[in-house]
């Protein structure tokens, strides 16, 4: 049974890690067909934004020839969190990564909560911790990274 269990984590961890990065700035997970925004430098604090304006960047994005980028929902951000790391939480293969303890690396996701009105779902990225509660809709700057799914 033992050796069950060990085949099994050894299966997730490598199911977690199907990145790949090209030229552009942009990261591909082929397991959950996903492509990554990073090209953005993520000590400028002005791309820390609000809500609205994290759809807006998102849907406005052109990268590496692509324009249909959106704000992913919290499942698919999760799915770039390294439960293996801590500052940051995230696949080493992202190069565009706050590493100073004194920023928490909130991003926003789609999902609302649907628990506490006028919140969002969002992760903190130094930790892999997601959470909702206190987090408005607006009147928060916090951080984006853009996704498109592989047709």
């Amino acid at each position: 049974m033992r050796n069950i269990y060990l085949i099994l984590i050894g299966l997730t961890l490598f199911a977690n890690a199907d990145f790949t990065r090209d030229n552009n700035g942009i990261v591909t997970d082929t397991l959950n067909k996903l492509q990554w925004q990073d090209d953005i430098d993520p000590y400028d604090t002005r791309k820390q934004i609000d809500l609205q304006n994290a759809y807006i960047q998102c849907e406005d994005l052109t990268l590496g020839g692509y324009e249909d980028w959106r704000l992913p929902n919290i499942n698919e951000l999760a799915s770039i969190i390294d439960d293996n790391k801590h500052m940051p939480a995230l696949y080493s293969i992202f190069e565009n990564q706050v590493n100073n303890e004194n920023d928490h690396m909130i991003y926003w996701s789609s999902t609302t909560d649907g628990r506490t009105p006028g919140s969002q779902d969002v992760i903190r990225f130094e930790s892999g911790q997601i959470f909702s509660s206190g987090i408005y809709k607006t009147g928060v700057y916090l951080y984006t990274r853009c996704v498109r799914s592989l047709n």
